[in-house]
């Protein structure tokens, strides 16, 4: 019966793969091609003159004969024994093994060693210990150890410290390699019901010693050859600037820092983002200061009938101006060929100064509104061309290019990115969809 069953799903799956339909559309339809060639055009006239928001990392490179000596002898190398958790969940470890070690502070005033850590998507994670593989042998003195709990600034490296977890001396390993825990579960600091992290967002675990100049830590890393090597998920911050392993040192180590937490499913709903910014590195100003682009949009495709719950933007302060105009989340339907519609204002929403937040925290905007058409996203403020005055909106690079991103030139003349600025940026904004208008 089995094998009949199987061979029936079988042909019914072949007879729909042939015909190209399916019962239900599992993700909305775009009537306009994904997928450019041309991301970038490096002859555009105004390609050169975008603002790069990304940390600028030091120049500096350590010296290679400096890595050479931090190598681990060949008996201590090698696999490592995973840390005893303390709570039986779950933990993230991007390392693969030891192979060096790091002192801190070291021959070049490093003072704070770091890895970024992920969420896992469609999970809500409750921070239990961070775990750090120490190696007394390369220690000095007599530290103590401090443990920080970061969230993420927005390009990978550590923002805001949200706790920290001090670790005495008597607990660190005397020689050899050594596991050390930070329980931030029972931190005085945790808010009610702990550090939560869900659905892909980011933090940060490092350290730093505590004690006078003769007081030095180490911690083990992998040899920059596992399977993150390339994400650039280690960072030290050098001379009071962040810079990753792979830009200070050439070589994408990951620190053993390993994170134990407990994750639970966040219930299933027929509700979803579309989001298509894959990395973040520019800003634009509305209005633009010198060519008057008023408005930044994205465009987003449905499959039918579907419930725009909200929209997600981020606002940069750039240290100039910024939160004393109003940002307006305009909605727009599509002219047909791509862009805004003018004459269609599906709904817009106003962001009154305060009600908004510094990139890189996020600013939800309700809307739950109705949408059965391809529909545009745009970003704008009530600031006045030649005032001075705009607020910012943030985008991708480039390289993730959809050909969904337009602007505003002015007076409603709405030009595709790649046309009008010779880079085919995603900006953060992310349409929260439900397919069912009861599913809010």
């Amino acid at each position: 019966m089995l094998k009949r069953l199987l061979i029936a799903v079988f042909v019914l799956s072949l007879i729909l793969a042939l015909n190209g339909t399916a019962f239900s559309d599992v993700a909305p339809k775009s009537q306009y091609p994904l997928n450019p060639v041309v991301k970038i055009n490096p002859n555009h006239a105004r390609v050169n003159q975008v603002t790069d928001a990304r940390p600028v990392q030091p120049t500096f490179k350590k010296d290679a004969a400096a890595l050479a000596a931090n190598k681990l002898p060949a008996w201590e190398s090698g696999a490592v024994t995973a840390p005893p958790l303390d709570y039986f969940c779950d933990d993230i470890d991007y390392s693969a093994g030891a192979a060096y070690f790091w002192t801190i502070p070291d021959a070049y005033g490093d003072d704070l060693f770091n890895n970024r850590f992920t969420s896992e998507a469609n999970f809500d994670c409750t921070l239990k210990v961070a775990w750090l593989l120490m190696y007394g042998t390369a220690m000095t003195g007599t530290p103590d150890m401090r443990v920080y709990l970061w969230d993420d600034d927005g390009f990978g490296f550590p923002g805001s410290k949200l706790d920290s977890v001090d670790i005495l001396n008597a607990s660190l390993p005397t020689s050899g390699l050594g596991w050390v825990s930070a329980d931030f579960s029972t931190s005085p600091n945790a808010p009610a019901g702990g550090w939560v992290f869900s659905d892909g967002e980011q933090y940060h675990y490092g350290f730093t010693t505590i004690g006078g100049p003769a007081d030095t830590l180490a911690i083990i890393s992998d040899d920059a050859t596992g399977p993150y090597a390339g994400e650039e998920i280690s960072s030290e911050n050098f001379g009071g600037t962040w810079g990753t392993m792979l830009n200070d040192w050439g070589l994408d180590v990951v620190f053993n820092i390993t994170s134990e937490l407990c994750c639970g499913e966040i219930p299933f709903t027929d509700c979803y983002t579309q989001d298509y910014a894959q990395n973040v590195a520019y800003i634009w100003r509305a209005p633009h200061p010198t060519y008057a682009d008023e408005d930044y949009s994205m465009r987003f495709d449905v499959g039918g009938p579907e419930t725009l719950v909200s929209v997600d933007v981020y606002v940069y302060d750039d240290g100039l101006d910024y939160g004393d105009d109003d940002v307006i989340i305009t909605v727009y339907g599509d002219d047909g060929a791509g862009l805004p519609d003018e004459g269609n204002v599906i709904d817009q929403v106003t962001l009154t100064p305060g009600s908004y937040f510094a990139f890189p925290a996020v600013t939800t905007v309700p809307f739950n509104t109705i949408i059965d058409e391809t529909f545009h996203v745009g970003f704008s403020s009530s600031a006045v061309f030649g005032s001075g005055k705009y607020e910012t909106c943030v985008s991708s690079d480039g390289t993730d290019g959809t050909g969904r991103s337009a602007s505003d030139f002015g007076g409603g003349a709405w030009v595709d990115f790649l046309s009008g600025w010779g880079i085919d940026v995603n900006f953060l904004i992310a349409a929260n969809m439900c397919r069912d208008e009861y599913s809010v």
